[in-house]
This record gives C-alpha cells, sequence and structure tokens, in this order.
C-alpha cells in the first residue's frame, strides 16, 4: 500500500517479533514480586512529621485564645465617673417618654428612654463636658469657652 513505509514497517514487525519471543514463557513468581516491590519503594509516601502537621492547628489555637481574651476583657459598659468623688451630677430617664435636662451653663438636654447623662455641678471656665450613654438631643447655650464636647458612651 505504502511502498515508501516498507522500511518502517519492517522495523516494527521485527520489534514485534522480539516482545512476543521474550515474553513467550511464564514469569516466575519471585521476579513478580521483586518488581511489585520495588513499584512500591518508588510510590511510597513518606508520613508527614507531626510538628508541621499540627502547625496551623496550634496557630490558630493561639489566635483563638487570643480573640477570646480580648473580647472578655474588653469592657461591656464604658467607665463611669463617680458623681459625688467628681463632683458630677448624674440625671437618668428609665421612663418611655423624653426627659429634659438644664445644665448649669443655661444649655438644655433631651434625654431619650433608657438613656443617661452625666455633667459637671459646676462647669470650668475653658471647657464643657458631658458624658452621654444612650441618646439625647442638646440646645447649647452660646458662650464664651474655649471648647465644649460630649463623649457619647454606648
Amino acid at each position: 500500500m505504502h511502498p515508501e513505509q516498507e522500511d518502517v514497517i519492517r522495523q516494527a514487525r521485527l520489534f514485534l517479533e522480539e516482545i512476543y519471543a521474550h515474553y513467550a514463557e511464564p514469569v516466575p513468581q519471585a521476579e513478580v514480586q521483586l518488581e511489585l516491590e520495588k513499584l512500591r519503594e518508588r510510590v511510597a509516601v513518606q508520613p508527614l512529621r507531626r510538628l508541621r502537621a499540627f502547625t496551623w492547628v496550634r496557630w490558630a489555637a493561639v489566635l483563638l485564645i487570643l480573640a477570646g481574651l480580648g473580647w472578655w476583657s474588653w469592657p461591656e459598659k464604658p467607665a463611669t465617673p463617680e458623681p459625688a468623688s467628681l463632683h458630677w451630677a448624674l440625671k437618668t430617664n428609665s421612663g418611655k417618654e423624653p426627659v429634659t435636662v438644664l445644665l448649669p451653663d443655661g444649655s438644655m438636654v433631651t434625654l431619650e428612654k433608657n438613656s443617661r447623662l452625666w455633667y459637671p455641678v459646676q462647669f470650668p471656665k475653658d471647657k464643657r463636658a458631658v458624658q452621654l450613654y444612650g441618646d439625647a438631643f442638646f440646645d447649647i447655650t452660646k458662650t464664651r469657652i474655649i471648647r465644649s464636647s460630649c463623649t457619647r458612651l454606648n
């Protein structure tokens, strides 16, 4: 059919005849076992070292512990001033309706329900600062002061 490939076909035929001649007789069981053992050694998986296998677990545990300690130590409610020792007044609205508070400088604060307001009995000359836990509306009186601030505690 293909006279130009006659040489290639002849070489392939010789190759196949040699293979058939070589494997014509059965292979001894010992030789099969030896070849299987060589194959097992080549494909054997080395076990992971225990230290490396659990390194990520250790780091995850450390991070989890640190996160838990951080959450546990985070203050649930901010520290509140002691009204008597710091000369501050405390006004709490535990009712359902807003409550109006008049501050010493004439400013008015409307506290919403479940809100608390700490304010100095007398404001210093250079600042007006109050602390609020909850919600409130401020109507600030204009005076000549250096600064005023409100710290929201929730």
